[in-house]
């Protein structure tokens, strides 16, 4: 059982709400224009291609996920790390407005011109919030402690659960036939809203009052960087078996994109409901929150990422289920894939209590950015993932998708099982190092 009653880092309580305040109005900002929903329902209007649609999680994984590499090595060198969130930030997420402005200006004249600014905004946005994320998780490691991490984890995803579950309502009410604003202010209107939240976020980070890390103040050029990466991937078992349950899991970004386009235009449904579906998808996210961090703070972090790898499995298997058992006629359909988005929800969020709070409490503190950065860098050989899926959409239809994604994820249930506990890691073992070249010291 974990020890709730560790010392607390300095403005503790100050820090706390401010990063709560960051992590919900963040929340807020992508639910406006979520990934899996609106985002793919405005492509989908636009295109008519189910690769446009794939683009959206290719580019949104890959902007995030591939820069990180190489901010960790700097990153690394800083003491104060509040800056390198906040600069990234003031580039990337003024990226919503301006989509909001080419909505109204070009959707209705030239889509496709709007298809290339909203796929190169949303690139700006993901590569610069990417290069913010290294930066904020070694922030948040150290103003947040091990022994209150499970309960802040849970407490802010259930505020900002309770404060989203709205926006579905919003969201629907602005999509659906009855609505205020007719095609494509009402895409407009949820751009601007985004991008308002998104800067309410970061005025709440600003708040946070960082204390100064222990670092090494010397340069460390990229020979030393990188061979600090191979020391790291070749001398952690678990570094290495964690990122591959994280690669296998994210395999669900095969189907994840499309599910509010097959329910939209194989089964008919209204565009109202993805309204509907973002509920859902928020309360799965909510309810997971308070079953996983309980877990995360009385049994550790292997279990919340064997739970994760088991959440993987069931949104492809119910979304199987609904397409070839339930008529899309059936009054069971909508109910069926409510629980698809439910537990898709409960898996967005047994990232940050699964595999993401593992590599923190894995990773020693002078390391933590290298852990992050290799990590995730890694886990952006998924970006090719969607457009394969939309490739497969196109070449054979949605079930098969999700037959494909279920065999896919399965073996990550075998592959978590493997998993260490990192609270009973051996404290005596560090990683080792090798000697630092002529240029610069490796860390």
């Amino acid at each position: 059982m974990a020890d709730l009653s560790g010392p607390l880092p300095p403005n503790y309580r100050r820090n706390m709400l401010s990063l709560m305040g960051d992590w919900t109005g963040f929340g807020m900002a992508l639910s406006f224009i979520s990934a899996t929903t609106v985002m793919p329902a405005l492509i989908d209007r636009l295109s008519g291609s189910p690769l446009a649609v794939g683009l959206i999680s290719t580019i949104g994984t890959g902007g995030w996920l591939l820069p990180q590499l190489f901010a960790a090595g700097p990153v690394s060198r800083l003491r104060r790390k509040k800056r390198a969130v906040i600069l990234p930030s003031l580039i990337g997420r003024p990226t919503f407005l301006l989509t909001a402005l080419a909505i109204l200006w070009f959707a209705a004249s030239r889509p496709g011109l709007l298809l290339a600014v909203f796929f190169v905004g949303y690139g700006l946005f993901s590569i610069c919030d990417g290069i913010a994320s290294v930066p904020w998780f070694d922030l948040f490691s150290r103003a947040i402690p091990p022994h209150r991490r499970g309960r802040f984890i849970a407490t802010t995803q259930t505020v900002s659960a309770l404060l989203t579950m709205g926006v579905g309502g919003v969201v629907g009410y602005v999509l659906g036939d009855a609505g205020p604003f007719p095609y494509p202010a009402n895409y407009a209107v949820l751009f601007f809203l985004a991008g308002g939240f998104a800067f309410l976020s970061l005025a709440s980070f600003s708040r946070v009052r960082e204390t100064p890390s222990d670092v090494v103040e010397s340069r460390l050029t990229v020979r030393d960087y990188l061979r600090e990466l191979k020391v790291v991937w070749t001398g952690d078992r678990d570094f290495r078996l964690i990122t591959a349950v994280r690669l296998i899991v994210g395999l669900t970004s095969l189907a994840s994109p499309f599910y509010a386009v097959y329910a939209l235009n194989v089964k008919g449904i209204s565009t109202g409901a993805i309204g509907w579906f973002l509920s859902a998808q928020i309360a799965g996210g909510l309810l997971c929150s308070l079953i996983l961090g309980y877990f995360l703070e009385r049994h550790g972090s292997r279990l919340t990422t064997n739970m994760e790898a088991v959440l993987a499995l069931v949104s492809p298997l119910l979304a199987i289920v609904a397409g070839l058992v339930v008529p899309g006629d059936s009054p069971w359909f909508v109910p069926t894939f409510l629980l698809v988005f439910a537990f898709m929800g409960a898996l967005n969020n047994s990232f940050m209590l699964g595999h993401m709070n593992y590599i923190l409490e894995m990773s020693p503190e002078d390391k933590r950015p290298v852990y992050v950065g290799l990590s995730n860098t890694l886990t952006g050989l998924l970006v090719v993932v969607p457009l394969l899926g939309g490739w497969l959409v196109d070449a054979f239809s949605y079930e098969p998708l999700f037959i494909l994604t279920v065999l896919c994820v399965a073996p990550g249930l075998l592959l978590a099982a493997r998993l260490t506990e990192p609270r009973r890691r051996v404290a005596a073992a560090p990683i080792p190092t090798d000697p630092p070249s002529p240029g610069g010291t490796a860390a």
